[in-house]
């Protein structure tokens, strides 16, 4: 094979490729073999993105603070607020502690509505508590060192969007 063979080759198999992928970017948004799976197609076609099943990604919230068709007194639809579906933590301020308990005046980051509400989080023996100079403390006594007035930032293993009250796992003290 000499020089000019091996360049018309090389030509030819770059030209080709080059019609190739136009072929498949300019059918993309068609149906077909290159079309995209979307998340919203893929149990349709039998393609999983995810091992978890469906149900453990997301958990359908209460709807406590949803405001989706809700209006204002001259009739105007009332935003909505971009939201993600699932919320694990939330801050606020200690209003109540108890034994396996915290009442927290929320700030409302987990409600559509974005009101503040009353928060009763549960709090079990495993919780884990970092107070403000950022120190771990676990367990039940870990409580012992909160105050009411407290700004606190809980966190759970439970989707808590739309919930007034959840189990948390994790206590930061902000101030």
């Amino acid at each position: 094979m000499t020089f000019k063979n091996i360049l018309i080759i090389v030509t030819f198999v770059v030209l080709a490729l080059a019609v190739l992928f136009y072929i498949i970017s300019s059918n993309k948004d068609e149906p077909g073999v290159f079309s995209d799976i979307s998340p919203e197609t893929s149990s349709t076609v039998g393609v999983s993105l995810v091992d978890e099943p469906e149900s453990e990604l997301i958990q359908q919230p209460v709807e406590v603070g949803e405001i989706e068709g809700e209006t204002t007194k001259d009739g105007e639809i009332i935003a909505k607020v971009d939201l993600p579906v699932n919320i694990f933590s939330t801050t606020g301020l200690i209003l109540d502690i108890g034994q396996d308990f915290l009442i927290i005046q929320g700030d409302g980051g987990n409600f559509a509505d974005t009101k503040s509400r009353q928060l009763k989080s549960l709090v079990e023996k495993g919780i884990i508590l970092f107070d403000k100079n950022k120190v771990k403390h676990e367990g039940l006594d870990a409580l012992d060192l909160l105050k009411i007035g407290d700004q606190v930032l809980v966190s759970s293993q439970d989707n808590i969007r739309g919930k007034t009250e959840f189990i948390i796992k994790n206590i930061s003290v902000l101030n």
